[in-house]
């Protein structure tokens, strides 16, 4: 249960993976699944009938710096995939061909669908077993695939998509990132008002695959910031002066970890406490787990180089939206900035002239949304 996908936007190849695996283990439903998104949830509330959330695990797997590959499907096929691309040293000096010939020997390949990227000399190659088109949403688009049962819910998302950037005019590399992160916006943002993909079991969060100079990498240092807007009135808005939740996505060695932190009003006014700061560890499927590798870890900061403002917004008539901006704050001062942010209950220091900016925008997106 998986939703992944591939595509070249101006001229940049992308891949898109989810995080959620699910099984038909019926013995622990009463246990809770701590999300990301959205905190901690009974399995039972989010089984589909057969399946259950099980656990989170990596559906993007950089192989090597030239090749990743995003499989859904069945997890032991795909493992065995990987494995045998290693054994084969096609993660070295990856074709289609011989990508080809390796899925057709795979037994359960039925089972699993793959969406890849690799070099082939001076060119980006993006390449596909088992999976779907998509639509072009809007020009600029060339190649889009997509596998795993959040198919559909990316066919109803693709046409809408929308981000206001920050950083002024984007390149190549900076327009393909920024799509990426429109959609992973736009379907983590879906889960957090309603819990709609974790019920089509996929989702909890979202790997980028993108090109990096001669190599492949994965998009890292990236902070989402989530707000609650509300219209009190007919053109009368109201937005909390903090944000309620903020993951941040980085790697360690080539595990990735989401650090969630949420917040709640404190009983000053327009201030807030720290509920939680959790840290979730993803892994590759192909490889085993030891906890050692986290020695000497420590969380990272969600003051980040890349950050995704997201604020949820309901009207006056019940209408729910979401606008957000996604910018880069390396060299300019970020609107949020979390300071003592390992201390408990120490807050945010939001810049003033952001929040009036950002309810006025709020107000325009859901005037147009009508």
């Amino acid at each position: 249960m998986t939703l992944i996908a591939g595509f070249f936007k101006d001229e940049c190849p992308i891949l898109m993976g989810d995080l959620l695996v699910s099984d038909n283990d019926k013995s622990d439903l009463d246990n809770e699944f701590v999300f990301p998104t959205v905190g901690s949830v009974s399995k039972r509330d989010l089984s589909n009938g057969e399946y259950s959330p099980s656990k989170l695990s990596q559906k993007a797997i950089l192989v090597s710096p030239k090749l990743a590959i995003c499989w859904a499907g069945t997890k032991i096929y795909a493992t065995a995939f990987i494995k045998a691309i290693v054994e084969a040293n096609l993660h070295n000096y990856p074709s289609h061909e011989g990508l080809s010939e390796i899925y057709k020997d795979i037994d359960g390949q039925d089972n699993i669908q793959i969406i890849g990227l690799y070099r082939d000399g001076k060119e980006m190659r993006l390449f596909d077993f088992n999976s779907w088109p998509v639509d072009f949403p809007n020009t600029g688009f060339k190649y889009f695939k997509a596998a795993g049962s959040g198919y559909a819910t990316l066919l109803d998302l693709a046409p809408k998509i929308e981000m206001e950037t920050t950083s002024g005019k984007l390149n190549k590399l900076e327009s393909g990132i920024a799509t990426s992160i429109t959609f992973t916006t736009s379907l983590i943002s879906t889960e957090v008002l309603s819990l709609l993909s974790l019920k089509k079991l996929f989702g909890a969060g979202y790997e980028v695959v993108h090109p990096l100079r001669d190599n492949l990498s994965k998009f890292k240092d990236l902070t989402y910031v989530f707000w609650r807007a509300e219209e009190e009135s007919k053109g009368k808005w109201r937005m909390l002066p903090f944000p309620f939740l903020a993951s941040n996505y980085s790697y360690h060695q080539d595990m990735l970890i989401i650090r969630s932190v949420r917040m709640s009003s404190n009983t000053n006014a327009n201030s807030c406490k720290l509920d939680s700061d959790e840290s979730h560890i993803v892994t590759p499927i192909h490889r085993a787990f030891n906890p050692e590798e986290l020695i000497g870890y420590s969380p990272r900061s969600l003051n980040s180089k890349f950050i995704c403002n997201i604020f949820l917004w309901k009207n006056n008539d019940g209408e729910i939206g979401i606008y957000s901006n996604f910018g880069f704050y390396a060299n300019q001062t970020p609107p949020v900035i979390w300071t003592n942010e390992f201390e408990k209950n120490k807050g945010v220091k939001v810049n003033k002239d952001f929040l009036k900016a950002s309810i006025t925008k709020v107000a325009l997106h859901a005037r147009g949304s009508n």
